[in-house]
């Protein structure tokens, strides 16, 4: 197997710090060109779900539901996988230390909260390590 063929193969999550988009209402006048969209401002592009009464949110990733419980409020990360968030992946990441919340949202993208008291570089190297464990044993056949 060449390099190239072996880093095409390889289970990888990429993991980035979530940035809370939705402005607080008390900054409202504080309006800059950023929060805006061709739409309208961002505060407009909230709507809620035809299925239930919870909110969800326009983004050029699609929409997302936003969660009854303030994001700003949690150390949020969003992990991009090379790989199927299948039941087992999702069993994983939960179990994971430091892991409190756990947000599926495509076949290839969660977010995951991240308590307070746990240090985030620890904590994602922790789900790392966990799926590279079970990418071993799924792929030696075990």
């Amino acid at each position: 197997m060449n390099m190239s063929q072996y880093k095409r193969n390889k289970k990888t999550v990429t993991w980035e710090k979530w940035e809370n988009y939705i402005e607080p209402k008390e900054n409202k006048e504080e309006e800059d060109e950023d929060t805006h969209y061709e739409g309208g401002s961002l505060e407009q592009g909230l709507i809620l779900s035809r299925d239930s009464d919870q909110p969800i949110m326009i983004t050029p990733m699609g929409s997302i539901p936003i969660p009854e419980y303030r994001p700003d409020n949690f150390n949020l990360w969003l992990g991009h996988s090379n790989f199927d968030i299948t039941d087992d992946i999702v069993d994983l990441v939960e179990n994971s230390e430091g892991i409190e919340t756990l947000e599926v949202f495509t076949r290839y993208r969660m977010r995951v909260g991240i308590g307070k008291v746990f240090n985030a570089g620890d904590v994602i190297n922790g789900v790392n390590k966990a799926l590279a464990g079970y990418f071993r044993i799924k792929d030696a056949g075990v």
